[in-house]
């Protein structure tokens, strides 16, 4: 299971940046703090803290600096769910001194996308350079977008079937949008909007 969170100001709800280098109220800063609990970590050529990883869990960023935690695979739900919260009583102590906060918005609340700085990742340029000219929303999704993405394994019909069918009335009882933000002139959102909007993407797999 992916979970992206928005990392932003735990009073202004402004989006946090990757690096800040007057305040280093950022979120490189919390990702340096959190390495000592991981026993692996990513860097790019000019050794900014990309990534960090473990048993069980890969901490990365997205292209706005969202910080996506990569947790299993795992038999029970009830695995993921101590994963998580092992990690989050982790990061919390390190947000909290940095004022800052993790939201499982589908969208920033405040921040437009124009004033989103992307990470030092090469492939976040590259992919930032051919969104220009391919649609009208693909930097609202690079830089201000955050999503949940659930995989489920299967090895039998019936069980996919009832996957299948727990996900349908997951969706209609929770009314929850499969969309990762909505489309309504997302260019200057500023709404409320954002807290109803959650990216949910699931994905079932037949094992051989």
């Amino acid at each position: 299971m992916e979970l992206e969170h928005l990392v932003v100001d735990a009073k202004t709800q402004d989006a946090l940046p990757y690096s800040d280098a007057k305040t280093g109220r950022d979120v490189k800063h919390v990702l340096e703090e959190l390495q000592k609990y991981f026993t692996s970590s990513v860097h790019n050529q000019q050794g900014d803290l990309l990534g960090l990883a473990r048993d069980n869990i890969v901490i990365i960023l997205e292209p706005g600096a969202q910080l996506e935690t990569s947790i299993g695979p795992f038999q029970d739900v009830e695995e993921f769910r101590r994963e998580y919260n092992s990690f989050m009583l982790e990061v919390r102590p390190i947000l909290e001194r940095f004022g800052a906060q993790l939201l499982t918005f589908g969208y920033q609340p405040k921040t437009l996308e124009e004033d989103v700085v992307l990470i030092p990742k090469e492939r976040y340029a590259s992919m930032d350079e051919y969104l220009v000219n391919t649609g009208k929303y693909g930097h609202n999704m690079m830089r201000c977008s955050a999503s949940t993405q659930v995989s489920i394994d299967y090895e039998m019909s019936k069980m996919q079937l009832r996957s299948s069918a727990s996900y349908l009335l997951w969706r209609r009882s929770t009314r929850i949008t499969t969309r990762t933000f909505h489309i309504l002139k997302v260019r200057r959102i500023r709404t409320k909007c954002s807290r109803q909007c959650f990216g949910m993407t699931w994905t079932l797999r037949g094992v051989q």
